[in-house]
């Protein structure tokens, strides 16, 4: 259930976002326009990397991808890093850098 909203919410952004690119890209068309309105187009690139950067975390987080997850993967399969403890926080510590 909790899946399926994900993915739901995650299908809203992505339209939205693509939506605000579409409607962005047209209005934006070259640097005249750019330079002719520096708020709309410094809006633009900040919003759109800071959409990609919560997309991506929640990606990696939602995916089984974090490091937690990594680690908990690895031991399971009695896997660790020689010089380092057989910890799963030190698996998430290693895998976090």
């Amino acid at each position: 259930m909790a899946a399926n909203l994900v993915h739901a919410l995650f299908y809203i952004m992505i339209q939205f976002l693509v939506d605000l690119h579409k409607v962005t890209l047209y209005h934006t068309h070259c640097a005249v326009q750019v330079a002719a309105n520096p708020l709309h187009a410094l809006f633009y690139i900040v919003f759109m990397l800071s959409a990609c950067a919560l997309f991506s975390k929640t990606w990696i987080e939602v995916s089984g991808s974090s490091a937690n997850d990594v680690a908990k993967q690895l031991k399971d399969q009695h896997m660790f890093i020689q010089g380092h403890r057989d910890t799963q926080a030190s698996l998430k510590k290693e895998l976090n850098r």
